[in-house]
């Protein structure tokens, strides 16, 4: 069995087999693009050599210097945020928009965090309550 590393330029994850990312990755794609190389990699592999390359661009269009853009799991929101973090090292979500690429911490006032615009905060904040 082979081994690969994640097609995401940032993951280092090792697989065995024909997967040509990790699963977290796998997911991040869209979804026209994981049915095309499931098909691919059934009945074509000689296009499958194309299908990981646009895998590829379709994350590096997907990043902010080495910040990775994720989408909100709000189930009425899914914008586009990015991870940074606070003075005190807490990650929080920012909207994708004002993030720079050498932005590593949040800085008030330029970042917008995106729970004052996510319309499920709410949501989020009721579960972070209950978890404690």
């Amino acid at each position: 069995m082979t081994i690969v590393t994640c097609l995401h330029p940032n993951c280092t994850l090792l697989m065995l087999g024909k997967r040509v990312c990790c699963r977290r990755h796998w997911f991040a794609l869209p979804e026209h693009l994981r049915l095309q190389i499931n098909k691919a990699s059934r009945n074509d592999p000689s296009v499958l050599g194309a299908l990981k390359v646009e895998a590829i661009q379709y994350f590096e269009s997907r990043l902010i210097g080495d910040h990775e853009i994720v989408k909100c799991r709000g189930k009425d929101c899914h914008a586009d945020i990015v991870w940074l973090v606070t003075k005190y090292g807490k990650p929080i979500a920012v909207d994708a928009d004002k993030v720079e690429p050498d932005d590593d911490q949040l800085r008030y006032g330029h970042h917008i965090v995106h729970f004052a615009t996510c319309p499920n905060a709410d949501h989020f904040r009721s579960k972070a309550r209950a978890a404690s």
